[in-house]
């Protein structure tokens, strides 16, 4: 996944409908970095169960779809050991993510409608973007990994697979 890259926050569209765009956009790559930190999560508790012989009587990715943020990204810490500072990111991006979802409007409602507020919040916006993109990527480079080692499922592989995917929607118009 390629990093979402911007203009500088000086460009001319600055309007209201763009910084809903810009915070639409954040929560969004937010939620594409969670969606890699559970992929990277779900294959190991997978993996764990094979191994140990348990057969896993709930949906993995439900439950770790249900769990906080921060509490999947503790527990894949363990598997990106190699990268601490990817792990420290990661809790600092959660906690990003939360006051966006949860404080961000709260807080920043009035700057909207000033132009040099708002073009700060836009910029901010810009930035989190590219935080949440480059984390995704990150955590994605170690899923693409354990898949491999877990289940031999290389990137060739799970290219082939939506192709093919791909073809059976399109003949099934």
């Amino acid at each position: 996944m390629e990093t979402p890259k911007f203009d500088s926050p000086d460009d001319e569209t600055n309007d209201e409908k763009t910084a809903y765009a810009f915070f639409g956009l954040a929560l969004y790559m937010a939620a594409v970095m969670e969606k890699n930190v559970i992929g990277l999560l779900v294959p190991h508790r997978i993996a764990r169960a094979r191994a140990e012989g348990r057969v896993l009587t709930k949906d993995p990715y439900e439950q770790a779809a249900k769990a906080p943020l921060k509490e999947n990204v503790r527990k894949i810490t363990p598997f990106i050991i190699s990268d601490q500072a990817l792990a420290d990111e990661l809790l600092t991006a959660a906690d990003r993510r939360n006051y966006l979802a949860h404080e961000f409007w709260a807080k920043h409602i009035e700057g909207i409608f000033a132009d040099g507020p708002r073009r700060r919040l836009i910029a901010k916006l810009k930035n989190d973007i590219e935080t949440f993109g480059a984390l995704a990527h990150r955590v994605d480079v170690f899923s693409d990994a354990v898949l491999e080692k877990s289940f031999g499922a290389t990137p060739a592989h799970t290219a082939s697979l939506v192709q093919q995917s791909i073809a059976q929607a399109r003949a099934a118009k």
